[in-house]
């Protein structure tokens, strides 16, 4: 019974993805608004709604343990993997003003995650490493700007477009393919965590908690991320993965501490540590050019797996 959840947590997650990016692409044409803007908007819905129900249910039942992993982890997948893969298959084009604005202010967010959540390196050997309900707040904050700027961008190019007619259809379905996205990951973690009480497994609980919180936390971003690229929205792509991993840091951990502190481990503040220090790197790798080149793709996926094995181990 549990491995048919999963299985059918999967399928659900892949044709939920599937429509979304359909959608998104007929919305952004319809709206005459920009792809990368339309991706940041509905793959923060589809792809980190799950994110967001989860950090909720999670923070009320006082589990915030894996919170933290999940948001982390799940934006390191996003930006070394996922955009080194598909830079991997292909220049992957980049635009100098996303670099400066979005990706720019998700390295921000990034080290004011670490800040907030480091208080033993930058308050002494007795500080508690927490994320408090305060700290929630300052990330929730981050988050409504954020969403803020992108709505504001994307409403004056709608304005800009008198003869712009939404169909009540269309965002039906982009509404339908967000709830199949989120029941799919549903009830993959039903599956998942049936399974796990259910069998012992050769490996400790640890490593089992650890690659179920990035496997759950990443991959409905996956399956849009792969749909757009097989679509040639690259742009899609870009806008999918800083949206969600901008998600995953702001709302997702504010959300889970403000209902409930996050005790923050050694080994999360070295997640994040590699987090700001990866999206550096690749803000460099694109910023020059204005893309990420195939010698940047195999250098980010590198990276990503060198450190999930060092981190498992």
């Amino acid at each position: 019974m549990y491995v048919f959840l999963i299985i059918a947590g999967i399928i659900l997650q892949i044709v939920g993805a599937d429509i979304l990016v359909k959608q998104g692409i007929c919305f952004a044409k319809t709206t005459k608004n920009s792809m990368f803007n339309t991706a940041i908007l509905l793959g923060i819905s589809g792809a980190a709604g799950w994110n967001i129900v989860n950090a909720i249910l999670c923070g009320e039942q006082h589990q915030t343990q894996n919170v933290m992993t999940t948001s982390v982890m799940g934006s390191l997948f996003m930006i070394l993997l996922i955009l080194g893969v598909c830079a991997m298959t292909g220049k992957m084009k980049i635009p100098r003003g996303t670099m400066e604005r979005e990706f720019s202010y998700l390295i921000i967010v990034a080290i004011v995650v670490l800040y907030l959540s480091a208080d033993y390196l930058f308050h002494g050997k007795r500080a508690v490493r927490v994320v408090s309900r305060v700290d929630g707040i300052i990330l929730i904050i981050f988050f409504i700007y954020y969403i803020y700027m992108t709505g504001k961008i994307t409403r004056k190019m709608v304005k800009d477009n008198e003869n712009v007619k939404i169909e009540s259809a269309l965002l039906l379905k982009c509404g339908c393919s967000i709830v199949v996205i989120i029941c799919g990951s549903l009830l993959l973690s039903c599956g998942w965590n049936g399974m796990k009480n259910a069998i012992s497994l050769p490996v400790s609980e640890g490593v089992v908690d650890y690659s179920a919180a990035i496997m759950m936390g990443v991959l409905p971003a996956l399956w849009i991320s792969v749909f757009a690229w097989k679509q040639g929205k690259q742009d899609y792509v870009i806008g999918n993965v800083i949206g969600c991993s901008i998600v995953n840091l702001t709302i997702v951990v504010g959300a889970a501490a403000v209902i409930s502190p996050i005790m923050v481990s050694v080994s999360e503040i070295y997640d994040m540590i590699a987090l700001c220090c990866s999206a550096v790197c690749v803000w460099i790798f694109a910023y020059k050019n204005n893309e990420l080149q195939r010698i940047h793709g195999c250098v980010m996926a590198t990276m990503f797996v060198a450190y999930v094995v060092y981190r498992i181990l």
